[in-house]
């Protein structure tokens, strides 16, 4: 299976490296206080590096288990909803998550369920460039959409996906 770049996941793992950083100085500034009991300093380094490791571990721990539930969201409705072509209609950039100089944006689509409705979803925050390939002259994109059976607002738009690869009895795009 393809590696698939999740923003939140890359944030979570970015965050939970530097909280790591934090508690390695934090420990050695801890054994240092330590070895050098009469020195306050250490002790106020210790505690400032420790609790700032503890909010950084918190918040890549956090964004890491969010990303790890929409992957296995998108996963069980794969195995057991039911799959759509959706075309494109706006990609909406997220002005608040840059990674590495690479927008990261939700995409609108829109698709038509098996009762001829025209339904219109909003994908989770992905980065631009893993859907380039993708693009066709109008600048748009095709994704697979997979709805739950029971639940139509359960759903998951899957943009690392090209939609060439479903055979589809009717075109519902036209």
């Amino acid at each position: 299976m393809k590696v698939k770049k999740n923003p939140q996941q890359l944030v979570g793992i970015i965050a939970l490296v530097l909280g790591s950083c934090f508690l390695a100085v934090a420990i050695t500034v801890f054994i240092l206080w330590i070895r050098l009991t009469d020195n306050f300093v250490f002790s106020v380094l210790s505690m400032v590096f420790g609790i700032n490791a503890a909010v950084w571990l918190i918040l890549g721990a956090c964004f890491y288990l969010y990303a790890k539930g929409v992957i296995a969201k998108g996963e069980r409705l794969k195995y057991e909803g039911i799959c759509y072509v959706a075309e494109s209609v706006r990609i909406r950039p997220n002005y608040l998550m840059r990674i590495g100089g690479f927008a990261t944006v939700s995409a609108e689509c829109i698709y038509r369920n098996t009762e001829g409705k025209t339904c219109l979803v909003m994908s989770k925050s992905f980065l631009l460039d893993c859907i380039y390939p993708h693009f066709n002259s109008k600048n748009s994109f095709s994704a697979n959409i997979y709805v739950s059976r029971s639940n139509p607002r359960d759903y998951f738009v899957d943009v690392y996906s090209t939609a060439e690869n479903i055979q589809v009895d009717y075109d519902y795009r036209k």
